[in-house]
């Protein structure tokens, strides 16, 4: 049954970008599973699944896809998020400045590097697992266990970010983004799932208020018909003060690969 309804979305991916998709297993990943588009000198859609969440893998496959149908669109352009390295360097700057622990420089750039870089990376997937994750939830209910688990393990993820020990060495406007983008990611998953829950962590620490506002513009954009992905993260971007951090490269047919 579960390859049936891969099978369906990869005609769907294949359809559309006119590249297969292909699944392979990768003991080294950070993540849950990854994604790197196809391109015309890599004409194949590879996503790697971290072999540690196998139980939930079918429902990682179908989830890489339809980010990826997020990102591409119907007339063949893709629309690719890349950070300027000057303004992140910049920002980068102003975290090390802000670091409230008392440790060796370089240690500080690093761990500001990574604050910086993970911040944007938080602007440029959430929204697109978000729609991606509730096509699944709507259109494939025998994945929803496989979903439910990987989303709770995340969720679970998110709040330990909100340690009073961690808040005492970040950067108060960098806490405040990260808990607040947490705060939208749980909210929307507790309207999708009726799990009220889930936001109990950002209502004790105060930040519904600020997730909120990027849970409504994800769901004002939902029903967007064309790039829906590439409005939202502006609007995100927005309001949280990183607009100058990336651009969008649309590329007809994707001549380069794109991680992501």
């Amino acid at each position: 049954m579960y390859q049936d309804i891969l099978q369906k979305i990869f005609d769907l991916v294949e359809s559309r970008t006119g590249y297969i998709v292909s699944v392979s297993s990768n003991d080294d990943l950070q993540t849950t599973a990854s994604m790197i588009t196809a391109s015309p000198s890599n004409p194949t859609h590879l996503i790697c699944i971290n072999p540690k969440f196998d139980r939930a893998s079918t429902y990682l496959v179908a989830l890489q896809c339809y980010m990826l149908l997020e990102k591409w669109a119907d007339d063949g352009i893709v629309y690719h998020f890349v950070s300027k390295k000057h303004d992140i360097d910049y920002q980068i700057k102003k975290v090390i400045k802000k670091i409230k622990a008392n440790i060796p420089d370089d240690i500080k750039e690093n761990i500001a590097y990574k604050i910086v870089t993970g911040l944007l990376q938080q602007v440029n997937s959430f929204p697109c697992e978000m729609f991606a994750t509730e096509i699944c939830y709507n259109d494939h209910i025998s994945l929803r266990e496989e979903q439910s688990w990987i989303i709770n393990q995340q969720l679970r993820m998110n709040a330990t970010s909100l340690d009073p020990d961690i808040r005492k060495i970040m950067p108060p406007d960098i806490f405040k983004k990260n808990a607040t983008m947490n705060a939208a990611y749980a909210l929307w998953w507790s309207r999708l799932s009726n799990d009220s829950s889930v936001i109990v962590p950002y209502k004790v620490a105060d930040y519904m208020g600020q997730g909120e506002e990027l849970f409504t513009i994800i769901e004002n954009n939902k029903n967007l018909n064309i790039n829906r992905y590439q409005y939202t993260v502006d609007a995100w971007a927005e309001k949280l003060q990183f607009t100058d951090c990336y651009e969008w490269i649309k590329k007809k047919d994707n001549n380069a690969t794109i991680k992501y």
